[in-house]
């Protein structure tokens, strides 16, 4: 990915604008770890996409405002409140748990999220990302 001269989005086309949202969420670590998990059928894309976001960035905490913005939603005028952020949370915790992975995702309170490096590499060694 290259970050030359940036246009004005108002001016780019349609194709350009998939082209930038693809290059954004693979630097953010958004789309392999989403797409797999998805295909399997054991995540939806949004627990995916949150799940693939907190691995990236582990250890650091990961506030929520960032996971409101950066997951799914079908109107993306408005980001995703803390409270459907904290669900989407609680069912990817649900999802870890049935496979042995309880207590992965740790709350941050007034903060966000956060997944320690150690879970981190076991949740990509148990879920095979």
């Amino acid at each position: 990915m290259t970050f030359g001269a940036l246009k004005d989005v108002s001016e780019m086309t349609v194709e350009e604008l998939q082209i930038r949202v693809t290059d954004l969420e693979d630097a953010l670590g958004l789309t392999a770890a989403a797409s797999l998990a998805v295909a399997a059928g054991f995540l939806t894309q949004q627990q995916a996409a949150c799940l693939s976001m907190l691995l990236t960035r582990s250890p650091k905490i990961v506030p929520k405002q960032a996971l409101a913005m950066a997951l799914p939603r079908i109107d993306v005028s408005e980001p995703m409140s803390a409270h459907q952020v904290g669900v989407i949370i609680c069912k990817l915790r649900r999802k870890l748990s049935q496979i042995g992975l309880c207590d992965q995702i740790e709350t941050v309170w007034g903060e966000g999220y956060v997944i320690s490096a150690e879970a981190a590499a076991r949740i990509k060694q148990e879920v095979g990302l």
